[in-house]
């Protein structure tokens, strides 16, 4: 019952959102996915830090020389220029200075510890390798209700509304979702950051009752238009480079 009323309210938020997006709209995974893409060549090594179900490391394989997708969850053998490992960032199984690209997508607003992590992180990296991260910021309205809401009701919702799976919704911390606290945490950990930008999406969570669905909109739209209203927007996605006195 509460499944097909949440499938009705999302297909009639799907008809909104035709209204309001065209074909030149660009999805935040479009934009992670475009951001990556830039520093993947053939001798590439990259690792897909927190990789749950492999979709982005599978994606990014045939553009590396070897694609590593690490997780705490039970991983599965690919194969085909993609190597699963199940750990955690806090640990890494890999010698110093052996990858070439991190990459993250929504796995830094999880990290009790994102210093500890990141220079984890900074460790397996080459000097001058890159770390790209994508996640959501702080203050963007999802994340103030996920940090005050019950980690039970937002597992409940997540896997009613976005059909995630339970036991791929983790608690949140937040600890490094605004601009100082990321570049705070890169320079801690050994990075240098080179770009940090915020950008909107369309709202998903909001697509339960068309009624706020538009309100999201709205809201998208105005936070899009006012530059000071940055950090207001549903993404922060950091670019880094591992300083190279990390290691030596």
């Amino acid at each position: 019952m509460i499944k097909e009323f949440f499938e009705r309210m999302r297909r009639r938020s799907w008809r909104i959102f035709g209204q309001h997006y065209g074909p030149d709209y660009v999805h935040h995974n479009d934009r992670y996915r475009a951001e990556v893409m830039k520093h993947l060549g053939p001798g590439t090594v990259l690792l897909d830090a927190g990789a749950g179900e492999l979709g982005f490391t599978k994606e990014f394989a045939p553009k590396v020389r070897l694609a590593i997708g690490t997780d705490m969850g039970t991983m599965k053998s690919v194969g085909g220029g993609v190597w699963a490992v199940q750990s955690n960032l806090e640990r890494l199984p890999f010698r110093d200075g052996t990858i070439d690209i991190v990459v993250s997508m929504s796995v830094v607003e999880h990290l009790t510890d994102p210093v500890g992590s990141f220079q984890e992180l900074a460790r397996v990296l080459k000097p001058n390798g890159i770390m790209i991260a994508q996640t959501p910021s702080k203050y963007d309205y999802v994340s103030l209700l996920a940090h005050i809401t019950p980690f039970w009701f937002h597992r409940w919702l997540l896997s009613h509304l976005l059909d995630r799976r339970a036991e791929d919704v983790f608690p949140t911390c937040f600890r490094s979702n605004t601009r100082k606290a990321m570049t705070q945490t890169l320079i801690a950990a050994g990075f240098q950051p080179t770009s940090i930008q915020f950008f909107n999406q369309y709202p998903a969570y909001l697509m339960f009752w068309p009624f706020l669905f538009r309100i999201g909109i709205a809201y998208e739209r105005f936070t899009t238009k006012h530059e000071r209203l940055a950090e207001l927007r549903g993404w922060i996605l950091a670019v880094a480079r591992r300083t190279a006195h990390v290691h030596e």
